[in-house]
């Protein structure tokens, strides 16, 4: 396992411990939300009816919405206002963008493993085919984390092609 904290000062560790923290205990959550709770039963009536579609969101997709709809239940957020929800986002957002600034990456010239976590929960919701807030608060107002997950993409994925 690479291990990206050796150059970061002490401070910078408990920074991205807690960017870490706040990026898979809320902001996972709340990208978890706008992808199954709102977008995902567009996309799946846009799937047509055949039978074998029929089948995989039947044994795959709708258990899986069954837990995240518990989940989310369990931990309030299911109780929030959609405009709550994207107020929280954004909050999320804002804590990267500060603490990104100018710089290449949120700690410097070099990934660290929070800029990896920023990235993959980030990236995964941002790049599906259908717009929804985070699409938005990336595009709108937070053009330097946008630019983040953009660089990492092109940088560690070059083969991820596709029209973003």
């Amino acid at each position: 396992m690479h291990n990206f904290q050796d150059e970061l000062e002490e401070v910078d560790v408990g920074v991205a411990r807690s960017i870490d923290l706040m990026i898979e205990r809320n902001t996972h959550y709340l990208l978890l939300y706008f992808i199954f709770m709102e977008n995902l039963p567009k996309f799946l009536r846009e799937l047509g009816p055949s039978f074998i579609k029929r089948w995989f969101i039947r044994s795959t997709i709708s258990p899986f919405h069954v837990k995240v709809k518990r989940i989310l239940a369990d931990i309030g957020l299911s109780k929030c206002s959609r405009n709550d929800l994207i107020s929280m986002l954004q909050k999320d957002i804002a804590v990267i963008d500060v603490i990104l600034g100018d710089k290449k990456f949120l700690f410097g010239m070099k990934p660290t493993a929070c800029d990896f976590t920023v990235f993959g929960h980030l990236a995964t919701s941002y790049y599906l085919p259908f717009r929804q807030p985070i699409t938005d608060i990336l595009d709108d107002k937070y053009p330097r984390v946008k630019r983040l997950i953009e660089r990492m993409r092109q940088h560690y994925y070059p083969e991820w092609e596709f029209n973003t």
